[in-house]
């Protein structure tokens, strides 16, 4: 009985090490993007990630459909950034509640929006419209050639979303 739980526990604690690391990496993404925003002179707005309030002193996570809303030259791009550790992105990665929003904020509001995945281990940064993410099936996932590759992580510009 002892080895087994030894395993579920080293199990368990690679997990939440590795979901550690990813978040991680996802905020130091997040952090160059911001950066790269401003030094290319895009305007950006961070959407704050959600908390529903209880009681005064109460309140738990909530998600939120998108992370930015990024402007330049009186066009606006909104997109969810997503960081990821292998060479494509699933379609099992794609939360649907942010797809909704996309979707909604492209066919009301004439928006371009979409995800914006950095491939850390191409060191590609890629901008995946929401059409193209709604037209991905189950089992499936999207490589890089099949979105606007905006660059390396050091080098990529943000302005190439507007042109």
């Amino acid at each position: 009985m002892f080895p087994i739980l030894c395993r579920q526990f080293l199990s368990n604690l690679a997990n939440r090490l590795g979901g550690i690391k990813a978040k991680k990496e996802g905020k130091g993404f997040e952090s160059a993007f911001q950066t790269r925003c401003l030094v290319k002179g895009v305007s950006i707005i961070r959407i704050p990630d959600g908390r529903v309030q209880i009681s005064q002193y109460q309140s738990y996570p909530c998600k939120t459909p998108f992370d930015y809303i990024i402007s330049f030259n009186n066009k606006t791009v909104v997109l969810d950034c997503k960081s990821v550790a292998e060479k494509s992105f699933p379609h099992s990665k794609i939360k649907s509640h942010q797809l909704d929003a996309l979707r909604a904020l492209n066919e009301m509001g004439g928006l371009m929006t979409g995800y914006l995945i950095y491939f850390r281990p191409l060191n590609k940064i890629v901008f995946f419209e929401q059409m193209v993410l709604s037209k991905l099936y189950p089992g499936h996932s999207l490589l890089p050639e099949d979105g606007y590759n905006l660059g390396g992580i050091f080098e990529f510009n943000p302005r190439r979303l507007f042109e």
